[in-house]
């Protein structure tokens, strides 16, 4: 309406502001629960499928700070030279969606990534 003066009101827009940060959680610990199940299931196939010996979790996912543009970050141990490296990583992207998949391997990981995950990873 024409003249019609709008009055803000600051209790009101904390209490949106509450609500709408308390969704945004809620929907982002649900999106960290499907990445994080779509990762066992990814490293325990890793595992029987193509002879890994060890996967770990590191990122974002492992580390606290998840949210709708995060990928899942896995790190593998003990990749056999005779695999093919970019089949198996085709064939685990189908079982990540909808989340981008990052699997580094160990024998051709930086030394610092080496390091960081062999201290802060997580075992799967």
């Amino acid at each position: 309406m024409v003249g019609m003066e709008v009055q803000f009101d600051p209790v009101r827009a904390r209490e949106t502001w509450r609500r709408r940060a308390a969704r945004k959680a809620e929907e982002e610990q649900g999106l960290r629960e499907a990445a994080l199940a779509r990762a066992r299931i990814i490293a325990a196939r890793l595992k029987k499928d193509y002879g890994v010996k060890r996967v770990y979790l590191y990122g974002s996912l492992a580390w606290g700070r998840f949210d709708e543009h995060s990928d899942i970050d896995l790190f593998a141990v003990g990749f056999p030279r005779s695999a093919n490296y970019w089949a198996a990583l085709a064939a685990m992207e189908h079982l990540a969606v909808p989340f981008p998949l990052q699997i580094i391997l160990a024998e051709t990981a930086h030394p610092s990534l080496r390091q960081r995950v062999e201290r802060e990873g997580v075992p799967l």
